[in-house]
């Protein structure tokens, strides 16, 4: 956020590029949780990341990657696992993979709030972005879960043909 030149000048990026919920009030990690967006904003951001419209090519790759790289697989790719009918619970990537599915994804957690957002690339070759977030009670395991769900009951939706 400083190499930016801060949280205000953060914010007005967020609001040339149309994220508009997107506010960042306090440093990371936000445990508090004052900072604020939406699973649309959230979308938003890395599908005009993907397209090209926010960073040049290697940075959009860079971006991609750090994503890729992402440990927190237990919701979003988890929950795409199980949709396929793979209730493995290690190897979610390899899994995905082997299923000629790719997620880029990010997640979230402060406590009362779950986040997962990514970039999924399907086995046609046609790419989505989900998001979600949910607020809950403090830890509660039934947030993750509900990420799971939603990300599981995509599944048919995406395996459709883009003439459906």
């Amino acid at each position: 956020i400083n190499r930016i030149g801060g949280k205000e000048i953060l914010n007005q990026k967020f609001e040339q590029l149309g994220i508009k919920e997107t506010t960042v009030n306090n440093w990371l990690p936000d445990l508090r949780g004052t900072n604020k967006t939406t699973a649309y904003d959230l979308a938003n951001a890395i599908a005009k990341v993907d397209l090209g419209n926010v960073l040049g090519i290697r940075t959009r790759d860079l971006f991609r990657e750090a994503m890729r790289s992402s440990e927190g697989n237990t919701m979003l790719p988890r929950g795409l696992l199980t949709g396929l009918g793979v209730s493995k619970k290690n190897f979610v990537d390899q899994s995905l993979s082997i299923k000629g599915y790719r997620v880029y994804n990010k997640t979230g957690d402060i406590g009362i709030a779950y986040a997962d957002a990514g970039l999924i690339e399907l086995p046609d070759g046609r790419r989505v972005v989900a998001a979600f977030i949910v607020q809950g009670p403090f830890n509660d395991l039934r947030s993750p879960q509900l990420i799971r769900d939603m990300a599981s009951t995509m599944i048919p939706y995406l395996k459709k043909n883009k003439s459906d």
